[in-house]
């Protein structure tokens, strides 16, 4: 009976030990279990914050995407010089206007592409300037004003304005050989904004009676393309 007594301390002891390392080691698991709930929750946060910020990059990127709105087409600028209306053109792709044609009489201003030009007045001479025209022929000499209308220098040719009076193939002519100031130059520009006043003086057939003639400019661009044609048209008497 005395060692049984003696031994039941030992065992309670035992147990009570027991009871508190169980208790103990189940309090830890525990602990473990909620931190590493823990964990990864703040992994799945990191995750979402991750994700938050994928997107926004992706918002970014749609915004350096986007379109450029274009430009809204101008309407065309109004010219700076008024042209002589023309008859029967047509429009090129470039807006140039070709085919055409425009007329006027003595006294009226003309305006093409480059420049306008007006007739001031039309005269037969038997001779100029010391000159005798070829037989059954006779001077007819004209006085030209001419008015730059284009943004550069035109260079000209007396050559750019030839007579006709009549429908056949000979029935033309160009001006003849410069032999006094008063005439046209043979080559020269016209500067920005300039205007000069010359004589052009043709050799034409003795008419029988009256004679019409018309005196012709035809617009000629750097690329070879030939634009309308201005004319001037008077009647001269005997």
């Amino acid at each position: 009976m005395v060692r049984i007594k003696k031994y039941s301390g030992v065992i309670v002891c035992l147990c009570i030990v027991l009871l508190i390392a169980a208790s103990a080691a189940a309090c830890a698991g525990k602990g473990v279990e909620a931190g590493g709930a823990g964990t990864a929750s703040g992994g799945q946060g990191g995750q979402s914050q991750s994700g938050q910020n994928s997107q926004s990059g992706q918002g970014s990127q749609g915004g350096g995407a986007a379109a450029v709105k274009p430009a809204e087409p101008q309407p065309p600028k109004e010219p700076k010089y008024k042209r002589s209306p023309v008859t029967g053109a047509r429009t090129l792709a470039d807006g140039r206007q070709v085919g055409g044609s425009a007329k006027g009489k003595l006294g009226d201003e003309l305006t093409n592409a480059f420049f306008s030009f007006k007739v001031n007045k039309a005269e037969y001479a038997d001779a100029f300037e010391g000159l005798k025209p070829v037989k059954s022929y006779k001077f007819l000499a004209l006085e030209i004003t001419l008015k730059s209308a284009f943004d550069d220098p035109v260079p000209m040719w007396a050559d750019d304005f030839f007579i006709q009076w009549g429908e056949g193939e000979k029935d033309y002519g160009y001006p003849i050989e410069k032999v006094s100031a008063a005439q046209m130059d043979e080559e020269f520009t016209l500067a920005v904004g300039a205007s000069l006043t010359k004589q052009v003086v043709y050799e034409v057939p003795v008419p029988e009676g009256s004679a019409e003639y018309s005196v012709n400019f035809y617009e000629y661009y750097e690329d070879k393309t030939e634009g309308n044609q201005f004319s001037v048209i008077f009647t001269l008497e005997p």
